[in-house]
């Protein structure tokens, strides 16, 4: 193959015949590169090494440049570079007129160290096609320790719903959506609902009180995962109907996560007290996580309703609980699929209550308990040490069955 040409030679006989090398095989060259020099990934975002790779490749020739420069553009990786946002406008805006670069970009993961409101109210309209979009907010709070000889650093301005009320309209095929520390308001998540009906992931780390209708809003979105969390110690107080409009609005749901909101049980007995007059909640749901999980009621009787209605859940983690051991029997019996379970601070439960889920639930692959009720390894394993915090594999789990 002669890469500057895109051709490859066949010899048929005493003859050599040049023919172009088939896009297609230039695009499984482009897609399939092996990235030996790349850092480990700590997310799905494209590392830089990566990009560089695909630049190189719109060097070779013009075949290389139409298939790798789109991939390029995909993702544009921001880093840490406070000019690189301006840089990335200029560009778009250089080359509205001839071809819309800003098309080919489907995912972006902006920081407010580098990216401001008014950056992203003039970004948005350059990326129509945008998939997927992480927004962080950064604070400074360690800089601020009397005790550091380092001088403050003052906060960057954090992204808001200054612009982020305006994206939906801009970025209508949004399928993922994270966002970090803004407080949604009224008018972003009525114009979220309005306009992004591909959205399929949406995930929230608050830092303030939702606006109350919040999921309401959002009825019309297609949610397969709803991811909410905190990064403050205080939780907020979950409402009937804040909890009514999560379990009624979001049938497609097969992931859910949630610590910010008290009493997460609350969900588990609206469910309960509406089977007789709806349709299961969340009937598709594979993962559910509530690490700040308050039971409602005796005997976990809503809980125990709410496994046996969910028979595809796959993953389930609960946090600061009271269960009983019919919780776990629960889940032995009507959960074929069940193959990881975290369990943090949870009281009520047994040694032997685990050792029975994990004898009849024979699909389970991880089992994590950390201070569980005093239960230690040794329970579960002769000649297990003390450890109030353990991981139980594949290997283990077969060893105490």
């Amino acid at each position: 193959m002669k890469p500057e040409r895109s051709t490859i030679q066949i010899k048929l006989a005493d003859n050599v015949m040049q023919r172009p090398l088939p896009n297609e095989i230039v695009a499984l060259i482009v897609h399939h590169v092996d990235y030996p020099e790349c850092e480990p990934r700590l997310n799905d975002d494209r590392q830089m090494a990566e990009q560089r790779e695909l630049y190189t490749f719109t060097l070779v020739n013009k075949q290389f440049y139409a298939i790798a420069n789109p991939l390029l553009w995909q993702e544009p990786v921001v880093g840490l570079d406070s000019t690189f946002l301006q840089r990335l406008l200029d560009c778009l805006t250089a080359t509205t007129n001839q071809q819309p670069l800003g098309h080919h970009i489907k995912k972006l993961h902006l920081h407010n160290t580098t990216c401001t409101d008014h950056q992203l109210l003039l970004l948005m309209t350059h990326i129509p096609h945008l998939e997927t979009l992480l927004i962080e907010n950064k604070r400074y709070p360690d800089n601020n320790d009397a005790s550091s000889v380092l001088t403050p650093l003052p906060s960057p301005p954090l992204i808001s719903n200054v612009s982020l009320q305006f994206l939906p309209r801009c970025c209508s095929q949004l399928t993922v959506l994270e966002i970090h520390s803004i407080h949604l308001l009224e008018p972003t998540a009525r114009a979220i609902g309005q306009h992004c009906h591909h959205l399929r992931q949406l995930t929230l780390h608050l830092n303030a009180v939702p606006w109350q209708p919040l999921f309401s809003a959002l009825t019309h979105c297609p949610l397969a995962l709803l991811s909410i969390t905190s990064y403050e110690r205080a939780t907020v107080t979950l409402t009937e109907t804040m909890a009514m409009d999560m379990l009624t609005n979001f049938p497609g749901l097969t992931s859910f996560k949630m610590n910010s909101f008290d009493p997460s049980g609350l969900l588990m007995t609206l469910a309960h007290t509406t089977l007789t007059t709806f349709p299961s909640p969340w009937p598709h749901l594979k993962k559910l996580d509530l690490t700040r999980y308050v039971t409602l009621g005796e005997n976990n009787l809503a809980l125990i309703r709410f496994i046996k209605t969910h028979p595809h859940l796959e993953y389930i983690r609960l946090g600061h609980a009271v269960l009983t051991d019919r919780s776990l029997d629960a889940m032995a019996m009507s959960l074929p699929d069940l193959h990881e379970l975290h369990l943090l601070r949870v009281k009520g439960i047994s040694a032997d209550g685990v050792r029975q889920l994990i004898r009849h639930c024979l699909g389970l692959k991880v089992v994590c308990l950390a201070k569980c009720d005093s239960i230690v390894l040794g329970d579960l394993l002769p000649g297990g040490s003390s450890a109030f915090f353990f991981t139980l594999k594949e290997t283990t789990l077969a060893m105490i069955r």
